[in-house]
């Protein structure tokens, strides 16, 4: 008797996608579950697209991570009519993919670069800085407090409601508590630390990591500063199919 294909190894050659990503067969079999589950739940035809919402909600280390939106946003490759931001089974594997511990500290880096590079100038400035330090010391709101707080509250990815574009930090910022549970009416996520503080850290960066003095961080200059930090790969970690 031979072994019993899974879902997955019906609709998808398994030896390309363990080729194509840094995850076991084990590891892609659950995600490709997960994300059947949600199609189910949300009476979604097989194949359609997912609202990123949907996504956050079912993965809950996704719900609290403060790169959460950003994430989601590089890694899909899908965008409705009605301008909403959607993710295919593809784009979970890849992003699953670079998230793992197994994919390289060159893969990890280049896409580390793209989340922390919010206004999308493919350099790391002062602003770009700012909100990442801004994030990193969000005041902690764990899940069930966030759950507690908007009890009644509808979810995004419920009501499906197509979100704008942020363009500043202080939209995007509210966008993320979107994604850290659910919407939180008039909350804006701070930092733990004073304007005066995030300047300092970020003056600070810019000194050690900012070789030619151009005032911006390029990716050769952010993949220099990573071999100085060990820690690096496993803190861009998230393995999902553990959520």
């Amino acid at each position: 008797m031979g072994n019993t294909k899974s879902a997955v190894e019906e609709e998808y050659d398994m030896d390309e996608l363990l080729e194509l990503t840094y995850l076991t067969r084990k590891q892609i079999i659950i995600l490709y579950d997960r994300f059947q589950r949600i199609l189910r739940e949300h009476q979604r035809p097989p194949h359609q697209p997912i609202p990123v919402e949907l996504i956050a909600k079912e993965f809950e280390s996704l719900q609290v991570n403060p790169f959460t939106d950003r994430l989601l946003e590089i890694f899909s490759t899908e965008t409705s009519t009605d301008g909403v931001t959607d993710f295919i089974f593809e784009d979970l594997l890849d992003m699953a993919s670079v998230l793992s511990p197994r994919a390289t500290e060159a893969a990890k880096a280049a896409y580390a670069f793209k989340v922390y590079d919010f206004d999308g100038d493919n350099q790391l400035g002062r602003e770009d800085l700012t909100e990442l330090i801004t994030r990193l010391t969000l005041e902690d709101i764990s899940l069930h407090k966030l759950r507690k707080m908007t009890k009644g509250v509808s979810v995004i990815g419920e009501s499906q409601l197509p979100l704008p574009q942020p363009n500043t930090t202080k939209e995007r910022l509210r966008r993320l508590s979107q994604f850290r549970g659910s919407v939180i009416p008039n909350l804006v996520p701070k930092s733990r630390l004073s304007d005066d503080e995030i300047e300092d850290i970020v003056n600070k960066i810019l000194e050690d990591c900012d070789l030619d003095k151009d005032g911006y961080i390029s990716l050769q200059e952010f993949r220099h500063t990573l071999t100085k930090a060990p820690e690096f790969r496993e803190s861009f970690s998230i393995r999902l199919w553990d959520d």
